[in-house]
């Protein structure tokens, strides 16, 4: 049974013989590689060849799971049925039905449960679909003071109000003005249900990803015979084997990153005196996603490549390179400065720092970080040297200033990428 409804302590998760080959990271950068041997609300213990070592959970990042041998990479997940719970957990599943007021749910790994349906917020057909998707998910965010079935509407989706009284495998029964409706599921786009009572939630301490790639919150958690039960906020547990798990991460809270924040000071300064075409410059080396942003190119990207050359020769052809990809981070052009306001309780800044990979041949770079003034790190960054890890004290500072700077090529091929950079608190 994949859900139980009960209420959890934080316990001991002792894995035994099972247990899964992990690499667990800290805030500050440091990791632990071996097996998981036990995990409690105060730390986590892992075994290996040099004995057992521990971290505090108050100083966890993130658990990684290896996959396990021969065990498939990915859990098959369905196309585009997914299950909202009222603490905003989404799950895919492989069939939803409604009788009176319970729900009847088959997960996507196949295991079934019947739970109140007072805990489901809704019911998302069209997952899988990117362009009906976005419309379902702005349907969704509003308001609601009845049911709704949010039926296809040629290339968008419209609804109507009344009350879901049931649903079966072939239709999905819906009380309009005192008449119930069967409607066929082809027709629909999603299920909403009405806005309950707020209800108090747990609060959230982690989040855990699954090989599928569904994410889940969790407030609490303990072991099971093969893996752990962890608590969603809402109260349910989900019971999940390790081999099903990814990742957890507990810097929810803890990470903020720099892609999140705006800087207070933002500079950019073009090779050569351009004029009137300055700000078109500007625009060219701003962000993808806010073209019309002037002097700032330290902006969100939607995916960011860094590489290492093989040998550290610049001679070798990009084809060849180790590129990193990363979904969180800055790009900066040479020539720029960011000044961002640090928050009271901030302890780090970290990145993994490197050339773009588009030209990571040419590429050199000087690379500052200030502190209120105070330079707190340098160093000269090439495709030829390699991406690396920076990781700065910047507890009791202010101020952060990040500055990139020409290197031997001038201007040529500057695009310095500043991967995962965040403030640790």
């Amino acid at each position: 049974m994949l859900f139980l409804l009960m209420t959890l302590t934080c316990e001991a998760v002792i894995v035994g013989a099972a247990a899964p080959d992990v690499t667990v990271k800290s805030l500050d950068g440091d990791s632990l590689v071996g097996q998981l041997i036990d995990w409690t609300n105060e730390e986590v213990i892992v075994g290996g060849s040099s004995g057992t070592q521990k971290m505090q959970r108050a100083d966890l990042e993130e658990i990684i799971f290896s996959p396990s041998p021969g065990a498939p990479s990915q859990v098959p997940s369905v196309d585009g049925m997914q299950v909202q719970l009222i603490d905003r957990s989404e799950l895919p599943v492989q069939s939803f039905l409604v009788a009176g007021d319970k729900a009847s749910i088959v997960w996507e790994a196949g295991d079934s449960q019947t739970m109140p349906l007072s805990l489901v917020r809704s019911l998302n057909l069209v997952a899988a679909d990117e362009r009906l998707d976005k419309a379902w998910k702005r349907l969704r965010d509003k308001p609601r003071r009845g049911d709704r079935l949010a039926v296809r509407k040629g290339e968008g989706i419209d609804y109507v109000e009344g009350v879901i009284s049931g649903i079966t495998k072939e239709h999905v029964n819906f009380e309009l003005d005192g008449e119930s409706i069967p409607v066929k599921w082809s027709k629909l786009a999603g299920l909403l249900f009405a806005d309950r009572p707020s209800r108090q939630l747990s609060p959230a301490k982690c989040q855990l990803t699954m090989q599928s790639g569904a994410q889940v919150s969790a407030a609490s958690w303990k072991s099971t015979p093969r893996g752990v039960a962890i608590q969603l906020p809402c109260g349910l547990t989900l019971d999940i084997p390790y081999q099903r798990l990814r990742r957890i991460n507990f810097s929810q809270g803890k990470v903020t990153y720099l892609s999140e924040m705006t800087p207070s000071v933002t500079e950019w300064s073009p090779y050569l005196t351009a004029g009137k075409l300055e700000p078109l410059l500007a625009r060219f080396y701003g962000s993808p996603k806010d073209p019309a942003t002037d002097g700032a190119q330290a902006v969100t990207s939607d995916r960011l490549e860094i590489a290492t050359l093989p040998g550290g020769s610049s001679n070798e052809s990009p084809q060849q390179s180790t590129v990193e990809s990363y979904t969180e981070g800055l790009s900066l052009q040479s020539r720029s400065r960011l000044i961002y306001d640090l928050p009271a309780e901030a302890r780090r800044f970290e990145a993994r720092v490197g050339i773009d990979a588009a030209s990571v041949e040419i590429g050199n770079v000087q690379f500052k970080i200030r502190g209120d003034g105070r330079l707190l790190y340098a160093e000269e960054i090439s495709g030829s040297t390699g991406p690396r890890d920076v990781s700065v004290d910047v507890a009791g500072l202010r101020r952060l200033e990040l500055i990139v700077d020409y290197g031997k090529n001038q201007d040529t091929g500057d695009r310095l990428n500043l991967c995962n950079a965040r403030i640790v608190k």
